[in-house]
C-alpha cells in the first residue's frame, strides 16, 4: 500500500526503514513502538515536499472552550501515487494502533 520512495528528495526524509511492511488493512496500522517513535510528527500541518511514500504520524485533536486538545488518537499519514497521474500525490491514512 504505501509506495517506495523513489523521489531525490527522499533521501532527506527519516522515516522507519520497515513502515512499508506494518500489517494494515483499510482503517488500521500495527506500529511497533520503535516505528511509532521514529516517525515525523504533523499533528497541525501537512508534510512539504510531497512525493510517493513519505510517511508521518498524526495526532486527532479536539476542540474545548480552552482551544485544542490532544485525544491520544494517532494516524498514519502517507503521500501515495494518484489516479490523477504523475506530479500528483494522494493523501492516505490509517489509524495506528502501537503493538509490542
Amino acid at each position: 500500500m504505501i509506495p517506495n520512495i523513489t523521489d531525490p528528495l527522499g533521501r532527506y526524509w527519516n522515516q522507519p526503514k520497515d513502515i512499508r511492511e506494518a500489517p494494515m488493512d483499510e482503517t488500521h496500522v500495527l506500529l511497533t513502538p520503535h516505528q511509532f517513535r521514529e516517525l515525523a510528527e504533523y499533528s497541525t500541518t501537512m508534510p512539504s515536499g510531497v512525493y510517493p511514500g513519505k510517511c508521518w504520524k498524526r495526532e486527532q485533536l479536539e476542540v474545548t472552550p480552552k482551544g485544542w486538545r490532544p485525544t491520544g488518537i494517532w494516524a498514519l499519514g502517507w503521500y501515495g501515487e494518484s489516479e490523477k497521474g504523475p506530479g500528483w500525490c494522494s493523501n492516505n491514512w490509517r489509524r495506528i494502533e502501537v503493538v509490542e
